[in-house]
């Protein structure tokens, strides 16, 4: 895979986190724009190949989400 980067979720992002969430069999239904703060995606080129996120409880934080786009 070419042209890897990463960088922080943003708002806009909501439609293709949850895609591939949806692609990988993982729930969305209480994914909202605001909480993809605590989300990384992994983009190569423009497209979105997968993402990991956090939710926070307190001091401590669970694991959310963690995917890779099935081809991959």
């Amino acid at each position: 895979m070419e042209d890897v980067s990463y960088s922080p979720a943003l708002p806009g992002d909501l439609g293709s986190v949850s895609a591939l969430l949806n692609r990988c069999g993982l729930p969305t239904d209480d994914l909202r724009a605001g909480s993809l703060e605590h989300f990384v995606l992994c983009r190569s080129g423009e497209r979105l190949v997968g993402t990991v996120g956090l939710e926070p409880l307190g001091e401590a934080a669970l694991l959310r989400s963690l995917a890779v786009a099935p081809e991959l």
